[in-house]
């Protein structure tokens, strides 16, 4: 079973010929307004289709209460992480769960001896989880 895509949670398609190499000064970064995650929480699902050389790639999962969408990361607090991605062509998951208002995606390449072309990112519930777009209300 393959996670469910939303296209209002999509952060980066291969059509959009996204190319990750060098080292932190080609930080990838990526906000959406969710309004918090359900409780089971939310996965990050990063599809690296093909590399060249061993671009070892890290992501952090910021989130924070303001709607504003800021541009330094320290600022917000992380809710997951994942390093090592990149490694390998292949699809990796990464689970996240807030109650924040914006999360922030950092995709931030930590080797120089590779790249990883046209990856897909995007967010959705976890697997095997009910899709629905009924309303949901919750008590301020």
């Amino acid at each position: 079973m393959t996670a469910i895509v939303d296209n209002a949670l999509i952060l980066f398609l291969a059509s959009d010929a996204v190319s990750m190499s060098g080292t932190s000064a080609t930080e990838n970064k990526y906000a959406l307004e969710l309004d918090g995650t359900p409780a089971h929480g939310m996965s990050l699902i990063f599809s690296v289709p093909s590399i060249v050389g061993a671009p070892a790639c890290s992501v952090t999962i910021y989130a924070s209460s303001s709607t504003t969408i800021a541009t330094t990361s320290g600022t917000y607090e992380i809710v997951a992480q994942r390093t090592e991605i990149g490694v390998a062509a292949t699809q990796y998951i990464i689970p996240f769960a807030t109650k924040k208002r914006t999360v922030y995606f950092d995709f931030l390449v930590t080797s120089a001896s590779g790249c990883i072309h046209t990856p897909e990112a995007w967010v959705s519930l976890d697997y095997n989880l009910d899709w629905s777009r009924i309303p949901e209300w919750r008590a301020g």
